[in-house]
């Protein structure tokens, strides 16, 4: 296991290398998928996942069923956007005013091995020690079934956040803002919690106010281990009123957390209020900040910095957002099959920005949202992923619909960026064992004649046109998949990782 991490990031940078030199360069187009209305769902929450299907599956934090209105319950959707760009509720939470399912999911789904999906629920499920609700994790299939997977409780935790991870050995990794203890203001600051494949559920570490307060979603490292950020907490000297402004922490499998950075101990020029992390090709973490940065910027507080940090926490400092470029990074970059960092800042330029960053942090704005009248293309940008066929997808938390029931600022929209990228495969879980089966992603496999793993060919069936499923050949090593369809060669744009 331990030479299975220590070889990951040489062999993820060669997959990018060779996706790159295939991509098609281009002008950067926006098109608007969906219009949020409340009906059909508001607010959508966390970047969206690709099915086996092909198609594009996201959660809206509010909206849905006719008996929700503005205020609490706040329900939401599943959605899919399919292939072609057809909308679809797939299910609507708080069926007839009953939350024991969940409500309000706000964070993007785990798509599992069988094609169905996981998520979490900010409220709702049994009300044992919270008004609203303590939040669910829910299993949902394609065809709308929806299983209740866990309800916390006030004594475990409450309000998860963040989509799960997953760890080789089948275990889930998530977070919640709430728990037991008072070192956060005479609340609780938070907790990393697992899901073993039999469904029960540990709670693994419970957060101090100078480890970081309210966690966000969990990353598997090169070395097995966890790594994440806590959104407050750290610094109690935090100029930014005092909650502290965040940390980056890394956790074992068992629980056990080391700080490696805390933001904003003295002027806030390294950032404050930390996103999510993003692992990165070359083995280290990328992430955005809300705030700090320059402080000549927002009134003294900063719009935001994007930085680097190592997985023994050495952080830099790769882009100080002003005004005009974005600001508010609530989510992380992700990277793109060229190797450049892609994401999204929540306010700025004119309602938000779609930016792509290089390694070495030249930064460009590639798309200003509500440039129009009314914002019909959205407003404050909240999510970024890439599919197969090579565009960039996410979603806007406003805009669209103006008059949209929920608030005067719309309820959010869909969109899709198209950048020149090409089309590439990408992996249901990008682990395995010789003699284990797993499924590949993409688009044009009817007819496929090959299948191969850093060079050795494997075993493999199409199931559909996006769905492949493969087998690890014996001898094989680490490296890129290589599928050759009728319409050609397609490459993933990370590593496989062959596990000992």
């Amino acid at each position: 296991m331990e030479e299975f991490y220590r070889k990951r990031s040489l062999t993820i940078w060669i997959c990018l290398v060779i996706v790159m030199a295939g991509a098609n360069v281009s002008a950067q187009t926006l098109a608007t998928l969906q219009i949020f209305n409340y009906n059909n769902g508001a607010y959508p929450g966390g970047p969206l996942t690709q099915g086996i299907d092909g198609g594009l599956y996201g959660v809206t934090g509010e909206g849905g069923p006719a008996t929700c209105s503005v205020g609490w319950p706040f329900c939401g959707t599943v959605f899919e956007i399919g292939k072609r760009g057809a909308f679809k509720t797939i299910y609507e939470f708080c069926p007839l005013g009953d939350c024991a399912g969940g409500d309000g999911p706000n964070s993007g789904l785990l798509l599992t091995n069988s094609g169905s999906f996981i998520g979490t629920s900010f409220f709702g499920g049994n009300a044992q020690g919270c008004t609203m609700g303590c939040g669910t994790i829910f299993g949902i299939t394609e065809k709308a079934v929806l299983t209740t997977l866990y309800s916390f409780t006030s004594s475990d935790g409450h309000s998860p956040t963040g989509a799960l991870v997953q760890a080789p050995n089948g275990t889930l990794y998530g977070t919640v803002w709430g728990g037991t203890g008072t070192s956060c203001g005479g609340g609780a600051c938070g907790t990393v919690y697992s899901l073993s494949p039999d469904g029960k559920v540990a709670t693994l570490h419970a957060f101090t106010f100078t480890e970081g307060a309210y966690p966000h979603q969990l990353v598997l490292g090169n070395d097995g281990n966890f790594y994440g950020t806590g959104y407050m907490g750290g610094a109690a000297g935090c100029p930014n009123y005092g909650n502290g402004c965040g940390t980056v922490f890394k956790i074992t499998p068992e629980g056990a957390l080391t700080v490696l950075h805390v933001f904003c101990e003295t002027t806030c020029t390294d950032g404050s209020y930390p996103s999510a992390l993003t692992l990165g090709s070359d083995g280290n973490f990328y992430g955005g900040t809300v705030s700090g940065g320059d402080l000549n910027c927002f009134d003294g507080y900063g719009c935001g910095t994007l930085f680097k940090i190592t997985p023994t926490g050495e952080l830099t400092t790769l882009h100080n957002f002003e005004e005009y470029d974005g600001e508010n990074l609530y989510e992380p970059p992700i990277q793109g099959s060229d190797g450049n960092l892609y994401g999204v800042t929540g306010a700025g330029g004119s309602g938000g920005t779609i930016y792509e960053i290089t390694p070495t942090g030249d930064l460009t704005t590639i798309y200003n949202f509500c440039m129009q009248r009314d914002c019909p293309d959205g407003l404050d940008p909240n999510s970024l992923m890439q599919a197969t066929d090579g565009n960039f997808y996410g979603t806007t938390a406003e805009g669209g619909d103006l008059q949209c029931i929920a608030s005067n600022n719309g309820c959010g929209t869909a969109f899709r960026l198209s950048t020149g990228l090409g089309p590439f495969v990408a992996f249901v879980r990008g682990y395995g064992k010789v003699g284990q089966t797993g499924g590949i992603l993409g688009q044009g496999f009817i007819g496929t004649t090959n299948v191969s793993l850093n060079g050795t060919s494997a075993a493999f069936v199409v199931i559909s046109d996006t769905l492949i499923k493969a087998t690890v050949p014996p001898g094989a090593t680490t490296g890129c998949v290589t599928v050759s369809t009728p319409g050609g060669t397609l490459r993933s744009n990370v590593s496989f990782q062959v596990i000992q």
